[in-house]
């Protein structure tokens, strides 16, 4: 989890700097353990109005909120107390062990990384944040750019697109009262509809479309 990853880099650039190995886990799990609890706990809230839905979303939607929170809860007690367990036996990387070639390969790919963000993303990080209003001006003006193209009809879009399936369905409803062989005669209508469609497909592709009927 992002939470995790956070923590474990934080640990990591303190050890790489000299510091006891426990002493930074310590050091670098309390440092991170407010923005990451409030972090973890403001996706949950996000996720929660989801389970209050009804109707035919409120039998699709909610099974991922009750999946996310607890997921997200657990990495947070995991981040907290396991994580950090086991960073405080994490040794400083010795750069003149021999190595295999994976490990070499592991180390030249993890140095070319480090270059980049020192050479790259770390310069680039400073200059967004001293010219920072520049930067949310940008922001918003792509934004708001991006709400008049969508909102012209330059980008399509649509809210749970129906999309092209195996399964196809009917629903009868029939008034209150109706004897039942009459409901039956409906049902068979339907059930004759869809063999006749079968048969004019299997003219068409050589093979049946239907596969099932079940009333």
């Amino acid at each position: 989890m992002d939470d995790a990853i956070i923590v474990g880099e934080t640990v990591y650039t303190r050890i790489e700097a000299g510091e006891d190995p426990f002493e930074a886990s310590w050091r670098g799990t309390t440092e991170l353990g407010g923005v990451v609890t409030f972090g973890i706990l403001t996706t949950c809230v996000a996720f929660t109005p989801m389970l209050g839905l009804s109707g035919v979303s409120g039998k699709i939607w909610p099974n991922i909120p009750w999946v996310v929170i607890p997921t997200l809860l657990g990495s947070l007690v995991l981040t907290k107390l396991v994580f950090p367990a086991h960073l405080a036996t994490m040794k400083k990387l010795d750069r003149n062990a021999k190595r295999g070639p994976i490990t070499r390969g592991q180390h030249w790919f993890g140095d070319r990384l480090e270059d980049f963000v020192k050479r790259v993303y770390q310069p680039s990080l400073y200059r967004i944040l001293r010219w920072r209003y520049v930067t949310i001006t940008l922001f918003l003006a792509a934004l708001l750019l991006t709400g008049a193209l969508v909102g012209m009809g330059f980008i399509k879009s649509q809210f749970m697109p129906e999309v092209e399936g195996d399964v196809l369905s009917a629903k009868l409803e029939m008034a209150q009262g109706v004897p039942f062989a009459q409901t039956q005669e409906a049902i068979k209508k339907l059930e004759n509809a869809a063999r006749e469609m079968n048969q004019i497909y299997r003219e068409k592709v050589g093979h049946d479309v239907v596969k099932h009927i079940l009333a």
